[in-house]
Protein backbone atom coordinates (compact mmCIF):
# COMPACT_ATOMS: atom_id res chain seq x y z
CA UNK A 1 0.00 0.00 0.00
CA UNK A 2 1.33 3.68 -1.02
CA UNK A 3 1.21 6.44 1.23
CA UNK A 4 -0.28 9.26 -0.14
CA UNK A 5 0.69 12.28 1.86
CA UNK A 6 -2.31 14.75 0.87
CA UNK A 7 -4.39 12.22 2.53
CA UNK A 8 -3.45 13.27 5.70
CA UNK A 9 -4.52 16.15 7.93
CA UNK A 10 -2.75 19.25 7.68
CA UNK A 11 -1.05 18.76 10.94
CA UNK A 12 0.76 15.77 10.28
CA UNK A 13 1.81 16.32 6.34
CA UNK A 14 5.04 18.54 6.84
CA UNK A 15 6.32 15.45 9.26
CA UNK A 16 4.81 12.74 7.23
CA UNK A 17 6.84 14.09 3.96
CA UNK A 18 9.77 14.05 6.43
CA UNK A 19 9.02 10.55 7.03
CA UNK A 20 8.54 9.18 3.27
CA UNK A 21 12.16 11.14 2.20
CA UNK A 22 13.48 8.89 5.31
CA UNK A 23 11.79 5.72 4.65
CA UNK A 24 12.03 6.07 0.34
CA UNK A 25 15.73 7.63 -0.38
CA UNK A 26 17.40 6.52 2.93
CA UNK A 27 17.88 9.83 3.95
CA UNK A 28 18.99 11.16 7.57
CA UNK A 29 17.17 14.25 7.87
CA UNK A 30 17.96 16.29 10.50
CA UNK A 31 15.23 17.55 13.19
CA UNK A 32 12.33 18.68 10.67
CA UNK A 33 12.02 21.96 12.66
CA UNK A 34 15.46 22.94 11.83
CA UNK A 35 14.77 22.15 8.09
CA UNK A 36 11.06 23.92 8.03
CA UNK A 37 12.83 26.86 10.51
CA UNK A 38 9.61 26.20 12.74
CA UNK A 39 11.69 27.64 15.53
CA UNK A 40 9.54 30.59 16.70
CA UNK A 41 11.74 34.13 17.28
CA UNK A 42 11.59 36.01 20.47
CA UNK A 43 8.63 38.70 18.75
CA UNK A 44 6.57 35.27 18.30
CA UNK A 45 7.65 35.37 14.56
CA UNK A 46 8.59 32.62 12.72
CA UNK A 47 12.89 32.05 12.60
CA UNK A 48 12.63 32.88 8.55
CA UNK A 49 10.38 35.65 9.28
CA UNK A 50 12.72 37.20 12.30
CA UNK A 51 14.27 40.64 10.87
CA UNK A 52 17.17 40.57 13.22
CA UNK A 53 18.83 37.21 11.54
CA UNK A 54 18.89 37.93 8.07
CA UNK A 55 21.99 39.09 6.62
CA UNK A 56 21.94 42.84 4.76
CA UNK A 57 21.14 42.48 0.84
CA UNK A 58 21.14 46.01 0.45
CA UNK A 59 23.06 46.90 -3.09
CA UNK A 60 25.86 48.99 -2.38
CA UNK A 61 24.62 52.08 -4.75
CA UNK A 62 28.02 53.63 -5.56
CA UNK A 63 29.56 50.13 -6.13
CA UNK A 64 26.94 49.53 -8.14
CA UNK A 65 26.89 52.49 -10.60
CA UNK A 66 31.16 52.05 -10.45
CA UNK A 67 30.94 48.86 -12.12
CA UNK A 68 28.16 49.74 -14.52
CA UNK A 69 29.96 52.75 -15.60
CA UNK A 70 33.31 50.52 -16.13
CA UNK A 71 31.25 47.49 -17.87
CA UNK A 72 29.48 49.85 -20.09
CA UNK A 73 33.04 51.45 -20.75
CA UNK A 74 34.98 48.32 -21.43
CA UNK A 75 32.38 47.67 -23.82
CA UNK A 76 32.81 50.67 -26.00
CA UNK A 77 36.07 49.42 -26.43
CA UNK A 78 35.79 46.21 -27.46
CA UNK A 79 33.80 47.90 -30.02
CA UNK A 80 36.42 50.34 -31.10
CA UNK A 81 39.05 47.53 -31.23
CA UNK A 82 36.49 45.24 -33.62
CA UNK A 83 35.90 48.12 -35.64
CA UNK A 84 39.75 48.45 -36.24
CA UNK A 85 39.80 44.56 -36.61
CA UNK A 86 37.12 45.23 -39.49
CA UNK A 87 39.34 48.09 -41.12
CA UNK A 88 42.42 45.71 -41.48
CA UNK A 89 40.36 43.21 -42.74
CA UNK A 90 39.20 45.93 -45.22
CA UNK A 91 42.99 46.39 -45.69
CA UNK A 92 43.73 42.86 -46.53
CA UNK A 93 41.09 42.43 -48.98
CA UNK A 94 41.71 45.82 -51.12
CA UNK A 95 38.12 47.51 -50.19
CA UNK A 96 39.39 50.50 -48.45
CA UNK A 97 42.72 52.88 -49.21
CA UNK A 98 45.61 52.92 -46.92
CA UNK A 99 44.90 56.53 -46.56
CA UNK A 100 41.27 56.27 -45.53
CA UNK A 101 42.41 53.23 -42.48
CA UNK A 102 44.66 55.62 -41.57
CA UNK A 103 42.28 58.37 -41.58
CA UNK A 104 39.79 56.25 -39.45
CA UNK A 105 42.39 54.60 -36.84
CA UNK A 106 44.26 58.16 -36.19
CA UNK A 107 41.34 59.24 -34.82
CA UNK A 108 40.42 56.94 -32.61
CA UNK A 109 44.00 55.53 -31.23
CA UNK A 110 44.38 58.53 -28.65
CA UNK A 111 40.68 58.26 -27.32
CA UNK A 112 41.31 54.53 -26.67
CA UNK A 113 44.33 54.98 -24.59
CA UNK A 114 42.93 58.50 -22.66
CA UNK A 115 39.46 56.29 -21.97
CA UNK A 116 41.61 53.17 -20.73
CA UNK A 117 43.70 55.26 -18.81
CA UNK A 118 41.17 57.32 -16.73
CA UNK A 119 39.39 54.04 -16.37
CA UNK A 120 42.35 52.60 -14.83
CA UNK A 121 43.20 55.51 -12.28
CA UNK A 122 39.44 55.02 -11.42
CA UNK A 123 39.80 51.51 -10.75
CA UNK A 124 42.65 52.34 -8.37
CA UNK A 125 40.61 54.08 -6.18
CA UNK A 126 37.61 51.81 -5.94
CA UNK A 127 39.23 48.38 -6.58
CA UNK A 128 42.89 47.81 -6.54
CA UNK A 129 42.54 44.33 -7.73
CA UNK A 130 41.33 45.09 -10.85
CA UNK A 131 44.34 47.92 -11.59
CA UNK A 132 46.91 45.22 -11.27
CA UNK A 133 45.02 43.38 -14.48
CA UNK A 134 45.23 46.75 -16.67
CA UNK A 135 48.74 47.07 -15.87
CA UNK A 136 50.23 45.11 -18.66
CA UNK A 137 48.22 46.94 -21.10
CA UNK A 138 49.05 50.62 -19.42
CA UNK A 139 52.74 49.79 -20.17
CA UNK A 140 52.14 48.94 -23.82
CA UNK A 141 49.81 52.19 -24.55
CA UNK A 142 52.97 54.32 -22.17
CA UNK A 143 55.79 52.58 -24.57
CA UNK A 144 53.11 53.21 -27.66
CA UNK A 145 53.20 56.76 -26.48
CA UNK A 146 56.61 57.17 -25.44
CA UNK A 147 58.31 55.96 -28.86
CA UNK A 148 56.07 57.66 -30.85
CA UNK A 149 54.59 54.62 -32.65
CA UNK A 150 51.27 54.55 -32.25
CA UNK A 151 49.79 56.69 -35.26
CA UNK A 152 49.28 54.56 -38.66
CA UNK A 153 51.49 55.63 -41.41
CA UNK A 154 49.88 55.19 -44.93
CA UNK A 155 53.38 54.10 -46.22
CA UNK A 156 54.02 51.54 -44.48
CA UNK A 157 50.45 50.27 -43.44
CA UNK A 158 50.76 47.08 -45.69
CA UNK A 159 54.02 46.24 -43.98
CA UNK A 160 52.84 46.82 -40.32
CA UNK A 161 49.60 45.45 -41.25
CA UNK A 162 49.89 41.74 -40.01
CA UNK A 163 51.34 42.77 -36.38
CA UNK A 164 49.10 45.65 -35.94
CA UNK A 165 46.09 42.91 -36.45
CA UNK A 166 47.96 40.59 -33.57
CA UNK A 167 48.15 43.53 -31.54
CA UNK A 168 44.41 44.40 -31.88
CA UNK A 169 43.37 40.75 -31.03
CA UNK A 170 45.77 40.67 -27.74
CA UNK A 171 43.87 43.71 -26.91
CA UNK A 172 40.45 42.35 -27.73
CA UNK A 173 40.96 39.61 -25.82
CA UNK A 174 42.36 41.60 -22.77
CA UNK A 175 38.98 43.50 -22.58
CA UNK A 176 36.85 40.68 -23.06
CA UNK A 177 38.79 39.51 -19.63
CA UNK A 178 38.39 42.59 -18.23
CA UNK A 179 34.73 42.77 -19.17
CA UNK A 180 34.51 39.42 -17.26
CA UNK A 181 36.00 40.88 -14.51
CA UNK A 182 33.95 43.84 -14.64
CA UNK A 183 30.48 41.92 -15.09
CA UNK A 184 31.26 39.37 -11.99
CA UNK A 185 31.75 42.37 -9.71
CA UNK A 186 28.74 44.08 -10.79
CA UNK A 187 26.99 41.43 -10.26
CA UNK A 188 28.46 40.90 -6.62
CA UNK A 189 27.57 44.69 -6.07
CA UNK A 190 24.00 44.12 -7.09
CA UNK A 191 23.65 41.15 -4.13
CA UNK A 192 24.99 43.24 -1.54
CA UNK A 193 28.12 41.81 -1.24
Amino acid sequence: MKFHPWKVPKKRRKKNIAKILQLHFNLKLKPLNLILNLKESEDGLPHHLDKTNTPNMTPDYSSLAFYLVALITDCCLIFANVYFLALFSDLDSDQIHPTDLCKHLNVFIIPEMAVHAVLSVIILLKAPLLFLLNIPLLAWHGYRLQTKRFLMDATQIYRESEKETKILFAKLGFYMILFCFYLFYLIRATMGK
